[in-house]
């Protein structure tokens, strides 16, 4: 992950707003206030939506600049994941998968990634029906579709979250 994310997910409270401070975002006390008072870390902030900003009685303008740096954030993750995915070999693929115990993937399903010599290049193209033709059943192949579908696609889902928060804003502006 981005050292940045990672920096940000062991930030307390103070830190996190020392963070924001940095980047300029025009927040002032009372917004840093109400992280404090809802006692947020940097781990909570990364996973926070437009309506939990609200919920902290900020501003649109604010939420609007404290939601676009958290997809800044997460995009900048899941790129980075991504390339370290693609620069793997197979037992390199084979542990990123272990480690993704929601899989619940077993020995004989790390073998076909290792008789067919998978690598993560390779991996992060390949679909459902291929991986089922190599022989995993349906609901491994299914699940591992699913985590390539996540790293090929998440990039282009936060631009796309972007594009309708800007079109949110535009119409709360014109509609107050």
């Amino acid at each position: 992950m981005s050292s940045s994310t990672e920096q940000v997910k062991g930030f307390d409270t103070e830190e996190l707003i020392n963070f924001l401070k940095e980047r300029n975002l025009h927040l002032n006390e009372t917004h840093y206030n109400a992280l404090r008072h809802k006692e947020i870390a940097g781990s909570d902030f990364l996973n926070y939506t437009r309506e939990e900003l609200k919920g902290l009685g900020l501003a649109i303008g604010p939420t609007k600049r404290i939601e676009q740096l958290i997809n800044e954030l997460n995009t900048q993750s899941n790129d980075v994941l991504k390339k370290e995915v693609e620069g793997l070999e197979t037992e390199g693929l084979i542990n990123f998968l272990k480690e993704r115990r929601n899989l619940h993937l077993n020995e004989t399903h790390y073998n076909i990634f290792r008789h067919k010599e998978i690598t993560g290049s390779d991996f992060l193209n390949y679909t459902k029906e291929e991986f089922e033709g190599f022989g995993l059943a349906s609901g491994p192949a299914k699940r591992i579709e699913q985590l390539v579908n996540e790293l090929n696609n998440q990039i282009i889902l936060n631009l796309w979250t972007t594009a309708v928060s800007k079109n949110f804003l535009i119409r709360v502006i014109f509609d107050s």
